[in-house]
């Protein structure tokens, strides 16, 4: 014996239903997710930039957009997928810098309107203290 037309049409109506609830929680906990590799990344990139510091004895910190030099410079493994990361350098004080400074962008790329323009930044000041917890600020908001 089979099914009738009418019990399959039912179940394929229940189980569209149930694709339909769990697609939009699916999508929030991607980009979640997606927002944590980026933190985790702006972290990594801040620990490399002070052992650059440290290695080179030059008192700054490297700068780029440039993605496979950020990666040759400071011997790190980045891809840009879903993100494009910026590192802006200051090399003398400033009102919003005390000392040497280095500012961490990572823009997220996508087709979806409702995420574009996603930014999330990391900024270190070596002259706010010696404590490098105090030195570094950092902000994960602009993003849904």
């Amino acid at each position: 014996m089979g099914f009738t037309l009418l019990e399959l049409m039912i179940v394929m109506i229940i189980v569209g239903i149930l694709a339909a609830l769990t697609l939009p929680s699916f999508s929030g906990s991607q980009e979640r997710a997606l927002g944590r590799e980026a933190g985790a990344t702006l972290k990594l990139i801040s620990a490399a930039e002070k052992n650059y510091r440290m290695e080179n004895g030059t008192g700054g910190f490297y700068g780029s957009t440039d993605v496979g030099a950020i990666n040759q410079n400071l011997t790190l493994s980045l891809v840009e997928i879903k993100w494009d990361y910026n590192i802006t350098t200051t090399a003398a004080p400033t009102p919003e810098c005390t000392g040497f400074c280095f500012n961490i962008t990572a823009n997220r790329k996508t087709s979806n309107a409702y995420y574009a323009g996603c930014t999330y930044w990391l900024t270190y000041d070596s002259g706010i203290s010696s404590n490098p917890e105090n030195a570094s600020r950092s902000h994960f908001g602009m993003c849904p």
